[in-house]
């Protein structure tokens, strides 16, 4: 304790948790919920690091048993997330997902 909060009788401010490399990309990469439970770190504490860091408030979709963002499935599938998010108003998520890239 500092001579500082000694003279004035305080209790000086807890450390920081730092957030690992690892952390940070699972809370780019997963729902809020997810991320809190595989960080073990609470659902404010995600909320907070996403405001702070200005992440949106990203859309996770399910298809056969997998969640992911909209970006990571239109990676995957080999398109940009703005043609994805077209497909889904459009077409049904089953559709959008499989449907090949048109040339």
């Amino acid at each position: 304790m500092s001579l500082t909060h000694k003279q004035r009788g305080t209790i000086p401010p807890k450390g920081a948790n730092v957030w690992t490399k690892e952390e940070l990309r699972l809370l780019r990469e997963l729902p809020p919920a997810e991320a809190a439970k595989q960080t073990g770190r609470t659902l404010t504490a995600v909320h907070l690091r996403r405001s702070k860091l200005k992440l949106p408030n990203a859309r996770h979709v399910t298809y056969a048993g997998k969640t992911q963002s909209i970006p990571s499935w239109a990676r995957e599938i080999g398109i940009t997330p703005e043609a994805l998010r077209l497909r889904l108003k459009r077409m049904t998520l089953a559709e959008a997902l499989t449907t090949p890239k048109q040339k």
